[in-house]
């Protein structure tokens, strides 16, 4: 009896043990695929500011301040619509203020557009 109790203890701890690992491996997985749709989610929200304020290869040189503030001003007011594509994606709560500051100007950060 002691014998066959002491195999049943052996078998029961190599299962829990083998239990616990696929437990392990099927969390990683889990956390893995939820990390990389949060990463593709941030990225999604920050590259349509990017894209609202991007500038053709004409212009670049030749915007003010006053152009990004424009193209930010056009942004914010977009209301999305199921018909919407990507780049036009906006979400209130991720930009509150724009502030520009040019280095060199004798002025401290901080003027609010």
């Amino acid at each position: 009896m002691t014998a066959l109790l002491i195999l049943v203890a052996v078998l029961q701890y190599h299962w829990t043990t083998e239990v616990s690992a696929a437990s392990e491996a099927r969390i990683r997985i889990d956390l893995e695929s939820s990390m990389a749709t949060w990463r593709f989610d941030l990225y999604h929200e920050f590259s349509a500011i990017c894209v609202a304020l991007q500038v053709g290869p004409d212009s670049g040189a030749r915007d003010t301040w006053n152009d990004y503030v424009q193209r930010y001003s056009d942004w914010s007011l977009i209301t999305p619509s199921p018909d919407s594509v990507e780049s036009v994606y906006k979400n209130p709560d991720l930009v509150q203020d724009v502030y520009a500051w040019e280095p060199g100007d004798g002025t401290q950060p901080g003027c609010d557009y």
